[in-house]
Parts: structure tokens; sequence; C-alpha cells
């Protein structure tokens, strides 16, 4: 469990608190992507290990297997100067590929986007990330010159 802690850059002192990381192993020259969640129980700890795709390899909307019609009017709504976007969805099903592509389209040195995420799943394009917490991070962008907020609940 300490391994994985320290692999992931989690505080291995830290026990009462579920803690989330990441890091990366390379196996038979493949680099691999591994998330690691801990969680608190009543004898200790358990921890959860997840393998993550490759960030390099949907980086593009097109690719992601939108319907064209969904995909014209996903565009059409992310690419407006101001607004919500909720993507929800269950473990595995590419909420975090879905914004990290969408942050590949909108990515350019004239905007100005904060990601309010503690952690991303995959890298992340976007211009600031947030260190607070989404809630905190998100009521101080008014008024702060942000051209696009993402984030995305887990």
């Amino acid at each position: 469990m300490a391994r994985l802690k320290v692999l992931a850059g989690l505080d291995i002192a830290e026990r009462p608190l579920p803690q989330d990381g990441r890091f990366s192993a390379t196996l038979d020259d493949a680099k691999m992507d591994l998330r690691v969640s801990t969680l608190p129980i009543t004898f200790g700890e358990k921890v959860v290990l997840r393998l993550l795709d490759n960030p390099d390899l949907l980086t593009d909307l097109r690719g992601l297997g939108f319907f064209r019609k969904m995909l014209r009017s996903y565009e059409a709504v992310f690419r407006r100067p101001h607004g919500t976007i909720l993507v929800t969805g269950p473990t595995g099903s590419g909420k975090s590929t879905t914004l990290y592509a969408t942050l590949g389209e909108l990515n350019a040195t004239e905007r100005n986007i904060v990601t309010a995420r503690p952690r991303w799943s995959t890298g992340c394009a976007a211009s600031t990330r947030s260190r607070s917490t989404p809630g905190s991070a998100l009521r101080s962008i008014p008024g702060s010159g942000v051209s696009c907020a993402l984030t995305r609940t887990w």
C-alpha cells in the first residue's frame, strides 16, 4: 500500500481520508497510466487501481464516436462565449476524455482557459489549472478574464 501511495504522489500517513493519485509505468515498451484511489475502511484501507488509456490516443472529438448531429450540437454549445457543460456518466465512460478533447479544440493563445479539477485523468492542455476545490475555483472565476472554465465531477 505504501509503495503505491508513494508512486501516485499520495500522503502515506493519511489514512482517515480518501485519496486519488496517478502514476505511469512501462511494460514491454508500452507506457501505462494508472489511477490510484484509496478508501478508508473499518480495518485499514482499500485501494483501487485503474488502467487508463494513453491520453494521446483520442484527443480529437471526431474520434470519440459522437453521431454527426450530436457533435455539431455539442460544438455549438462549447464554442459559445458563456455557459456550462455538464458531462456525466459511469466510471470509464469517457467523461475526462471528452473534456480533454474539448480542451484541445478550444486551446489557443488568445484564450484564457482554467480547469477546476484537482487531478485530471490525463494530461490537461489548459493554460491554468486551479489548485483549489472545483467549487471555490468556479466561484472565483467571474470577473477574472477567463474565457473558458472546465470542471468534471467524480
